[in-house]
């Protein structure tokens, strides 16, 4: 069965926030179990692209490779994208009412041409406070690509040795 996460890794003045149970960043913990299936996760988009009949693509890895330069033309993620999108929103603004960060980064396995397209469709609830509205994180694209993960993981042993 495919796998269809959403999590996030949270970085707090230079280092990953693990959170008193080691959770921290469980951005699906976010949606009701009706929401569950309507999320931004990558392995729902891979499902739903199925559903639509492209059933050769079996993988997150082989949906990036065979379909990632058409991503934003294909009717079907433009479709998902929307469905998602309210979602995601609620996402971006929770993360920025709770943290306040300053850059909110679309990595792991996303791909460029889809991050690009949530990014587009981002939309921050923002209301003035006390006659002003409250500076908004900047929206980035990783360049780590699908090895983002495992980067910031094999960073935590040295960063503990010697930084």
């Amino acid at each position: 069965m495919q796998q269809s996460a959403f999590g996030a890794g949270i970085i707090s003045e230079g280092d990953l926030l693990r959170g008193a149970f080691g959770n921290a960043g469980e951005i699906g913990m976010i949606f009701t179990p009706e929401e569950a299936g309507i999320r931004p996760a990558l392995g729902l988009l891979l499902a739903h692209l199925r559903h639509a009949g492209r059933g050769e693509l079996r993988s997150i890895e082989e949906l990036d490779r065979a379909v990632s330069p058409m991503l934003p033309m294909l009717p079907e993620v433009t479709d998902w994208v929307g469905q998602v999108a309210p979602q995601l929103n609620r996402v971006l603004n929770a993360v920025t009412a709770v943290a306040d960060p300053a850059c909110i980064v679309f990595g792991g396995q996303i791909s460029r041409a889809l991050a690009q397209a949530f990014i587009d469709r981002a939309e921050f609830f923002a209301r003035p406070r006390h006659g002003h509205i409250n500076p908004l994180p900047e929206l980035a694209i990783s360049t780590l690509g699908g090895e983002t993960p495992a980067v910031g993981a094999a960073c935590l042993p040295l960063r503990a040795l010697l930084f």
